[in-house]
C-alpha cells in the first residue's frame, strides 16, 4: 500500500491555522459533536461536554482557574503568579502581606505582621500587638509602649526614670540603689553596707536586729530575739515568747516564766518551792514526799 506523506512544515507549523483558533468555537464544536454521540455515550460523557475544559469546583460552584482563585470557599480575583489567598480575601503577595486574617501594605524586605497590622522593622517595633516607634538599638518595650533603655527603665508594666547603673525597680517605680533599698515594694532609707530590710522597714544590722518583723536593739554578740523582743542571752533567757530573768546555769522555764531550779519545781505551769531529793509535785503545787503525800491531786 503506497504511504501517504504529510507536510509538517505546512500542517503543523501554519501561522493561518493557529492564529484563527477559536476556543469558543471549539467549545461549539465540541458541544455538537457532544449531541452526535450514540445515546449510549451520553450519560458517560455529560460532564465532559457541560463542562468547561478548565473548569475546577469552588464550594458548589465551577469556576476557570486562570482568572479566579478559591480562598475558602469564597471565589476571588486571580491577579498574577502572586496571587494568594488570606481567608477568603485574595492579595497579590508582590504588594501586600496577610497578618492574621487582614491584608496589609508590602513595604520592604523589613515588613512583618504585629497582629493584623503590618509594619516596617527598620522603623517600627511590635510591642504586644501594638505598633510602636523604633528610637534606637536601646528601643525595648514595656508592656504596649515602647522606650529608650538608656533613658528610662520598666517597673511592672511602668516606664519610670534611668538614673544610673545603679537604677533599679522597687514595685512600679524605680530607684537609685546607691541610696535607696526596696523592702517589701517599699522605698527605705540606705544606710551602709549593713543596711537590710525587716518587713517594709530598713535598717542597720550592725546596731539593730530584726524580730519578727520588729526592729529592735541590738547589744552585743549575745543579742537573740524572743518574739518581737530582742534580749542579751547573758542576762536574760526567752520563755514562751516572753523574756525573763537569767538567775544562773539552772535557769530554766516554766510556761512564760523563768526560776532557779535548784532551789524551786515546776508543777503544771506554777513555780513552786523545791524541798530537796524529795520534792514532788501534786497538781500545781510541790511537797515533801517524807511527810505529805498526793491523793488525787490533793495534798493528804
Amino acid at each position: 500500500m503506497p504511504r501517504r506523506v504529510i507536510n509538517s512544515s505546512s500542517s503543523s507549523s501554519s501561522p493561518t491555522m493557529w492564529s484563527s483558533f477559536n476556543p469558543a468555537a471549539a467549545g461549539r464544536h465540541r458541544r455538537l459533536s457532544c449531541l452526535l454521540l450514540p445515546a449510549a455515550f451520553l450519560v458517560l460523557t455529560f460532564t465532559f461536554c457541560t463542562q468547561p475544559a478548565t473548569a475546577a469546583i469552588c464550594g458548589t460552584l465551577s469556576y476557570d482557574p486562570s482568572s479566579k482563585i478559591c480562598c475558602s470557599g469564597s471565589l476571588q480575583p486571580l491577579y498574577n503568579i502572586n496571587t494568594k489567598c488570606c481567608g477568603t480575601t485574595s492579595y497579590d503577595s508582590s504588594t501586600k502581606i496577610c497578618c492574621s486574617g487582614s491584608v496589609q501594605p508590602w513595604y520592604n524586605v523589613n515588613t512583618q505582621c504585629c497582629g493584623t497590622t503590618s509594619y516596617d522593622t527598620s522603623t517600627k517595633l511590635c510591642c504586644d500587638g501594638q505598633v510602636q516607634p523604633l528610637y534606637n538599638i536601646n528601643t525595648k518595650c514595656c508592656g504596649t509602649t515602647s522606650y529608650d533603655s538608656s533613658t528610662k527603665l520598666c517597673c511592672s508594666g511602668s516606664l519610670q526614670p534611668w538614673y544610673n547603673i545603679n537604677t533599679k525597680c522597687c514595685g512600679t517605680t524605680s530607684y537609685d540603689s546607691s541610696t535607696k533599698i526596696c523592702c517589701g515594694g517599699t522605698l527605705q532609707p540606705w544606710y551602709n553596707i549593713n543596711t537590710k530590710c525587716c518587713g517594709t522597714i530598713s535598717y542597720d544590722s550592725s546596731t539593730k536586729i530584726c524580730c519578727d518583723g520588729s526592729v529592735q536593739p541590738w547589744y552585743n554578740i549575745n543579742t537573740k530575739c524572743c518574739g518581737t523582743t530582742s534580749y542579751d542571752t547573758s542576762t536574760k533567757v526567752c520563755c514562751s515568747g516572753s523574756v525573763q530573768p537569767w538567775y544562773n546555769i539552772n535557769t530554766q522555764c516554766c510556761g512564760t516564766t523563768s526560776y532557779d531550779a535548784s532551789t524551786k519545781v515546776c508543777c503544771s505551769g506554777s513555780v513552786q518551792p523545791s524541798y530537796g531529793i524529795n520534792t514532788k509535785c501534786c497538781g500545781t503545787t510541790s511537797y515533801d514526799t517524807s511527810t505529805k503525800s498526793c491523793c488525787n491531786g490533793v495534798l493528804c
